[in-house]
């Protein structure tokens, strides 16, 4: 028995040496000795520090020391950037070495990409207190990261770091900042990237790894989206390169602030043109401090050929649409700066708030679109001088500019347009009152004509989106829209939404008249009327097409009282334009 027990000891004996060897030699040659700068000595001092671990004895070779990491920051460089400090604190002197750093390493993983920091990620520094080593490294993507520290290949601790923000760059480097918690309300800013065959390319020191759903392009989340922008956005890593590593291969390089978005259905429609195109493009265009400027490049990744959609785009940039689809497929397309994707058309996205596509909503702020009204006046107006253009948009509260937006087309149209305005003329004479079928004028036209409306009126579709172009609704110059629903039609609030990103107060009329309407297309006997289906595909088109006889003396209600508003004869506080209902829509 005292031999086998002394058998066993030899061998843990063994076991034990062997694995310091291996240490060792996992040590040499995985690690290459680690050069420690000793000429910018920092003072720990100026840094508050934050204990992410404590041991009592740490291991090193076969010296225990207890050992303390801090997490430091200062008043110049917040926790949350993207450039991370720590601190490792001995009780001896003896582990400050060479040896001692490059076994560290480090594994941070997010919701979008892995990270692993090897010694080579790492810059180190001499400290004033000679027991302390500070430590730095950039993080080339930001978010929550779930982050552990290994020395050799034993775990240390792990923390949560959260990195809200890029602002450290390392030269020619691949960086990238996304916004939103979820791919699906996802778009991100990347810089020093390039583009090859449907991939995008990421250059770092640092070991990086994408997960598959990062973010789609377009406006609209899944799944409504357009479905040939989802397969987009990928990312493929190259380490310890940048993009000027492969020069031979580079096509070209944007040096331009770019903006890569995706197109949505119904292109063809002005409504959709704005509200899935153009305003979510000048909104990630604002947040990325580029609304206005000309040098801007717009990309575009869907099969777009006639170009649907591109109606404003010589406003929002001097340089044609280009699609990545079309770009070479052997050589490198590059970016120095881009914004991959743009803010969604809703707030909180959870597609299962929304049973089909006909009820998904319009949720942009006002401030999606602050300055655009302007910017795209001035564009299409070059030769006259900015102040002329702002005196004639100003509506006029004493003598308000009413104006009947009419479709010409024969589905969806107002029966009684005549007896409509001479109506609204005799309710108010001293306004200026007149009507257009917006679809026969250019768009410098168009934005000429709205711009100092007070009241525009028109049945649901796409003449009310020219709401976007009035004057946002103040005090001085209170602002209203009249939407005029066909029989029965309850399938959308686009309108109201719209009403509260361009700020101005909504007011509807419903056709409560069943002997005013008249089908488009099929019967009065229909079943959309009896069983309501307003979400199935043939009854929301057959309630929306319907011709409307207005009742003249019903609209009346609304008419006055949309016209008091913008007379200023109405309190303006007693209306929250940013939070619209359908009860203020018809109620003061």
């Amino acid at each position: 028995m005292k031999h086998e027990l002394i058998t066993v000891i030899k061998f843990l004996i063994c076991v034990v040496l062997l694995n310091s060897c291996w240490i060792f030699i996992y040590t040499s040659f995985n690690h290459p000795p680690f050069h420690i700068s000793y000429v910018d000595i920092i003072d720990l001092s100026k840094y508050h520090k934050k204990e992410l671990w404590k041991s009592m004895n740490f291991l090193i070779s076969t010296f225990n020391s207890p050992c303390s990491v801090y997490l430091l920051s200062n008043d110049e460089l917040a926790q949350e950037s993207n450039l991370q400090r720590f601190a490792f604190e001995f009780m001896n002197r003896a582990p400050l070495s060479s040896t001692f750093i490059s076994s560290i390493s480090m594994k941070a993983e997010s919701n979008i990409t892995i990270l692993r920091f090897s010694s080579k990620s790492f810059r180190v520094k001499q400290t004033n207190d000679k027991n302390v080593l500070y430590v730095e490294t950039t993080f080339p993507v930001n978010g929550i990261f779930n982050t552990t520290f290994k020395w050799n290949y034993f775990n240390l601790f792990t923390i949560e770091l959260q990195i809200d923000k890029i602002d450290v760059f390392l030269g020619n480097q691949s960086m990238m900042q996304c916004y939103g918690g979820h791919y699906n309300d996802r778009w991100c800013e990347v810089w020093n990237v390039c583009w090859k065959w449907k991939r995008f390319q990421f250059y770092s020191d640092t070991a990086t790894f994408f997960k598959v759903r990062i973010a789609y392009p377009g406006s609209r989340p899944v799944p409504y989206d357009y479905l040939s922008c989802r397969i987009i956005f990928r990312m493929v890593a190259h380490r310890f390169k940048t993009m000027y590593d492969y020069k031979d291969e580079i096509e070209t390089i944007y040096n331009e602030t770019s903006f890569l978005t995706c197109r949505w259905n119904g292109m063809q429609h002005f409504w959709h043109i704005l509200f899935d195109y153009t305003i979510p493009l000048w909104w990630a265009m604002r947040i990325h401090n580029s609304s206005g400027k000309r040098n801007n490049r717009i990309f575009t990744l869907d099969d777009n050929k006639g170009k649907k959609g591109y109606l404003f785009c010589d406003a929002l940039s001097e340089n044609v649409v280009e699609n990545i689809r079309n770009m070479t497929r052997e050589r490198l397309s590059c970016w120095k700066h881009a914004i991959i994707g743009v803010p969604k058309a809703e707030r909180y996205v959870k597609p299962e708030k929304w049973p089909n596509g006909y009820d998904i909503p319009y949720e942009y702020p006002h401030e999606a679109i602050v300055g655009m009204r302007e910017h795209f006046l001035h564009f299409y107006n070059k030769n006259e001088s900015v102040e002329n253009i702002e005196q004639r948009c100003k509506p006029n509260p004493k003598n308000p500019r009413i104006l009947f937006s009419f479709r010409s087309s024969q589905k969806r149209h107002i029966v009684n347009k005549q007896e409509l305005i001479d109506a609204a003329k005799s309710w108010c004479p001293e306004c200026l009152i007149n009507y257009s079928y917006m679809n026969n004028l250019t768009i410098q036209e168009q934005l000429n004509l709205v711009c100092n409306v007070s009241l525009l009126i028109g049945i649901h579709g796409g003449g009310l989106t020219h709401m976007i172009f009035q004057k946002p609704s103040t005090e001085e110059t209170p602002t209203a829209v009249i939407e005029i629903l066909p029989y029965n039609y309850t399938c959308r609030n686009w309108y109201r939404f719209a009403a509260v990103t361009a700020n101005v107060r909504y007011f509807k009329w419903v056709n409560t008249f069943f002997n005013n309407t008249q089908p488009y297309r099929g019967t009065k006997d229909s079943n959309c009327y009896r069983n309501g289906e307003c979400l199935s595909d043939e009854c929301h088109d057959f309630l929306r097409d319907q011709l409307t006889t207005v009742n003249v003396y019903d609209f009346k209600k609304v008419f006055m009282k949309a016209l008091k508003y913008v007379k200023r004869e109405t309190p303006f506080d007693e209306i929250n334009l940013s939070n619209q209902t359908d009860k203020t829509a018809t109620v003061l």
